[in-house]
């Protein structure tokens, strides 16, 4: 997924779908702008229900990326990154990437986009 951005007044969630009947276990890989590839440490791969959505919100997530890794805070929050999402034992899987933006800083969310990931 790429484009994402948890700088200034963006807000950047990526949406799980699990179609299937059974459970469904996910590496998340984040790109990080002029830093490089960071993988979510397997207590964070989040676990999506049978039939279900998860959301992770990024900001969140980033977080706690930085403090499982040990480094300091800004390391991979408050930063533009993109996005890779895999099912560990290759289910398929539904990702979107939602952004949204406070233009005048007192409209939550002014404006927006989202893209669906594309399978490779």
């Amino acid at each position: 997924m790429p484009e994402g951005t948890e700088t200034g007044d963006f807000d950047a969630f990526v949406l799980i779908l699990n179609p299937t009947g059974a459970a469904v276990t996910v590496d998340v890989i984040v790109y990080i702008e002029d830093l490089g590839r960071f993988a979510a440490p397997f207590h964070l791969r989040p676990v999506i229900p049978a039939e279900a959505r998860k959301t992770l919100n990024m900001r969140e997530f980033l977080v706690e990326m930085e403090q499982a890794a040990g480094f300091p805070p800004g390391t991979l929050s408050e930063t533009s990154f993109s996005t890779r999402i895999m099912a560990t034992e290759g289910q398929p899987i539904v990702v979107e990437h939602a952004l949204y933006r406070t233009f005048d800083g007192a409209n939550r969310w002014h404006s927006g986009s989202a893209s669906f990931g594309v399978p490779r």
